[in-house]
């Protein structure tokens, strides 16, 4: 039972840090560039595309795509990803022997630090945005 509430508050942190992070981009696009511009042609992009454009728009600077930012957001929604849509795999018949669920690769403290560091980064490339941050 405990193991299942590990597993729960584990997966509910990688979650929510990758929702802190694409809430913040969503909110800071439409602050910046206003809901319609920002809707019609930010929103649908992935996490990163997203990162990437509302820095070149907004700050004018170019975000390569080996950048620890782009590189942090790609891993909190790649982790995310895992969690929320899991892609379905065709059942494989059980070895004999007790079954063992894979370690996690990505723990919920590497997404809590992966978030905290987004937004360190972050502020140094845009440091108004800290006014956009309603913490």
């Amino acid at each position: 039972m405990l193991m299942e509430e590990y597993r729960f508050y584990r997966s509910a942190a990688v979650v929510y840090a990758a929702m802190a992070v694409e809430g913040f981009l969503n909110y800071y696009g439409v602050k910046r560039l206003g809901e319609e511009f920002y809707r019609e042609n930010l929103e649908r992009l992935s996490p990163h595309r997203k990162l990437a454009a509302l820095i070149a728009t907004c700050t004018g600077q170019l975000l390569p795509n080996q950048a620890e930012l782009v590189a942090i957001v790609r891993r909190l929604a790649r982790q995310r990803n895992a969690l929320v849509h899991p892609k379905a795999k065709e059942p494989k018949p059980r070895r004999s022997g007790p079954h063992v669920h894979p370690a996690a690769p990505h723990t919920a403290a590497d997404s809590v630090r992966d978030m905290e560091r987004f937004f360190e980064l972050f502020i140094q490339l845009d440091p108004e945005a800290v006014g956009a941050m309603l913490w």
